[in-house]
């Protein structure tokens, strides 16, 4: 038993390899409509600590993703306010807007290795999410990264529940390949397997040919969706 820091909440609590070994893994910090900001954790079997993770780049670790890799790096999700026009979904010109940020973090050094940042490549129309009413101090968080994952081509899988899409990334150049639900899907997908505010998507097979999602289908805005609640296995050849 060990306890959290004082006023700390823990999330994402779970089993992972790091350096070829078991650990457990998890992160902590505080929690603010929605999002998180603080450090991610890594202990061996032995509950001893092996290293804590932070974001780089002046920001705070979020606490929907914290995925090692087989080389030793951490993919981890953060977000960045910012000052964005968003009149074109009826917003103001000055909004402030969340950034949605997805880091690889070398876990020995600390290091930054890639930053892709969702107001870079998904535009404001592509969210479900309604820009916030006027005076309520709330951002307006059109994106939220909710899960990452290394394809095993190395490219990223990154889901993202308020445009209901999930899109691979291109570790090299951060251009989207293909995105997968959502407004503008690069896949038709069958009766039945439609999807909304989806977490934990992840590719089951080569080529991308199954993605496991979970359709959380909660709102607000209410949804209908036959799966929600559910795992979907998509089939995407």
């Amino acid at each position: 038993f060990q306890p959290a820091p004082p006023a700390d909440s823990v999330t994402d609590f779970r089993v992972q390899s790091y350096d070829g070994k078991p650990a457990l893994t998890w992160w902590q910090g505080h929690v603010t409509a929605g999002v998180g900001a603080g450090e991610d954790v890594i202990e061996n079997t032995s509950y001893q600590p092996v290293a804590v993770v932070k974001a780089a780049n002046g920001l705070s670790a979020d606490l929907h993703e914290f995925e090692l890799t087989p080389q030793n790096t951490a993919l981890i999700t953060a977000y960045y306010p910012v000052y964005w026009n968003a009149s074109s979904v009826h917003g103001s010109k000055h909004e402030i807007v969340l950034d949605a940020v997805v880091q690889e973090i070398d876990i020995p050094t600390g290091l930054v290795l890639f930053q892709w940042d969702s107001l870079d490549h998904v535009a404001l129309s592509a969210s479900y999410e309604r820009v916030p009413k006027l005076g309520n101090g709330h951002p307006f968080d059109y994106f939220h990264a909710n899960s990452i994952q290394e394809d095993d081509d190395g490219d990223i899988i990154i889901s993202a529940r308020n445009t209901w899409s999930a899109y691979k990334v291109s570790h090299r150049t951060g251009a989207v390949i293909w995105e997968l639900g959502g407004k503008h899907s690069s896949f038709k997908t069958g009766a039945g397997a439609s999807f909304a505010f989806q977490h934990d998507v992840r590719v089951r097979a080569t080529d991308d040919r199954f993605v496991t999602i979970f359709d959380d289908g909660s709102g607000p805005p209410a949804v209908h969706t036959q799966s929600r609640g559910v795992k979907l296995i998509l089939d995407l050849n």
